[in-house]
Order: structure tokens, then C-alpha cells, then sequence
């Protein structure tokens, strides 16, 4: 026979039991749940701050991004610039090496005309002096009278017409670029006077080019008096 006093007694502690593990199991569950929850909740602040600083990088990096690609297209410029400039520079330089040597060239041109110009007057003058010391020589023994010009000597000759002795003859010559002379003008015009002018064109024939002259003024005199006496 059942006892069921003592079968309810040991349902009762079996129930007490499982109420204690179902408690116990609850509490534990609970536990379980909010820390879950609590560690769900930090890990979403967590992610939340990730996200935030990873945004804020992506940010950066896209800012970086750009001021590196300005950074670099300025570069380029500025290299470019810099380039350009150096070629401009280097132009300039060869230019001004250029205008240099021409200027030196002209100034040495310059330098050697100068001295060429000094030589030519140098010897220009000393053939006007030696001219003069001949001329005053003629002067006292022929009557004939040296006036300079710029450019050219006027010849004077008087003491040739007997009628007037002071009646001038004038002839005026030029001394050329090969040390001879030329006749510019002949008071009264001589019909020797091509012959005359061929003496002044040959090298120390001047004091010959001075009698011929005389000679030729003497003859037209002569042939000026046979006219009136005929």
C-alpha cells in the first residue's frame, strides 16, 4: 500500500528543489541578460565612438588628400614656372654675353678708327707744316703768299706782271688721302692746268708743282701784253 503522506512529502521537497535551481537558474539568467545588455550598450558606445573617430579620419585623409593634390599641382606649377624662368634667364644671359662682345667689337673698332683718324691728321698736319716752311721760303724769293683754309691751302703768287706787281694769282689745293693734293681752284684759270694737277698728284712734286705754276701765270701775262701791244 501506498503511503501517501510520505509520497506527498517527498513531491514537496522535489518541488521546493526544482523552485530553488528555477529561481537560482532565473537570477543567473538575469545576471546573464544584463550583462549582456550592459556589454551590448558599451560595445555600441564603443562602435559609435569608432565611428565617429573613423569619420573624423576619413575626413582628415580626404582634407590631407586634397591639400596634397593642390600641394602637388602647385609644385608643378612653381616648377613649371621655375623652368620657364631658367630658360628666360639663360636667354638673357647669352643676349647680354651677345651685346658684350658686340660692344667690345665696336668699341675696339671705335678705338682703332680713332687712332687711324689721330694718324691721318698727324700726317695730314705735318705735310700742312712742311707745306708752310716750303711756302714761306717760296714767299721771300717768288712773292708767294701761303693762306690757310680748313680744308685746303690757298697759293698767292704776286711779283709775275710787271704792269702790277701785286696783282694776285691764285691757285688753292687739298692735300687727298694718299698724301697728295688736288687742285680745287686756279685764279685766272691756266690751260696747263691738267699738267699742274698731274704734278700734284706724284709724291714730292710739290716745290716743281710751285714753279710750273709760276711759269704758267708768266706765260699768260706775256701772251696779255703781246696782245695790247698788238
Amino acid at each position: 500500500m501506498i503511503d501517501t503522506d510520505e509520497l506527498q512529502q517527498e513531491l514537496d521537497k522535489t518541488q521546493a528543489a526544482f523552485k530553488k535551481w528555477a529561481a537560482g537558474t532565473t537570477r543567473v539568467a538575469n545576471d546573464c541578460k544584463a550583462s549582456f545588455l550592459r556589454g551590448v550598450r558599451t560595445a555600441s558606445a564603443d562602435v559609435e565612438s569608432l565611428n565617429e573617430r573613423y569619420y573624423k579620419l576619413e575626413r582628415q585623409a580626404a582634407e590631407v588628400q586634397q591639400y596634397m593634390s593642390r600641394d602637388v599641382a602647385e609644385r608643378d606649377a612653381l616648377r613649371s614656372m621655375s623652368e620657364s624662368l631658367g630658360g628666360e634667364k639663360a636667354a638673357l644671359q647669352r643676349r647680354l654675353w651677345q651685346l658684350r662682345a658686340e660692344l667690345e667689337a665696336e668699341t675696339a673698332g671705335a678705338q682703332a678708327a680713332e687712332q687711324e683718324l689721330q694718324r691721318e691728321r698727324s700726317t695730314q698736319d705735318n705735310r700742312l707744316g712742311a707745306l708752310d716752311k716750303v711756302l714761306r721760303l717760296y714767299a721771300s724769293v717768288l712773292g708767294l703768299e701761303l693762306v690757310p683754309g680748313d680744308e685746303e691751302l690757298n697759293l698767292i703768287f704776286r711779283l709775275i706782271d710787271p704792269r702790277d706787281p701785286a696783282r694776285a694769282f691764285k691757285f688753292a689745293v687739298r692735300v687727298l688721302e694718299d698724301n697728295t693734293y688736288e687742285v680745287t681752284s686756279c685764279e685766272p684759270r691756266l690751260d696747263c692746268l691738267d699738267e699742274l694737277s698731274g704734278l700734284l698728284r706724284q709724291e714730292n712734286r710739290f716745290a716743281d708743282f710751285v714753279k710750273a705754276a709760276r711759269r704758267g701765270f708768266a706765260a699768260l701775262v706775256k701772251r696779255e701784253t703781246e696782245g695790247q701791244g698788238a
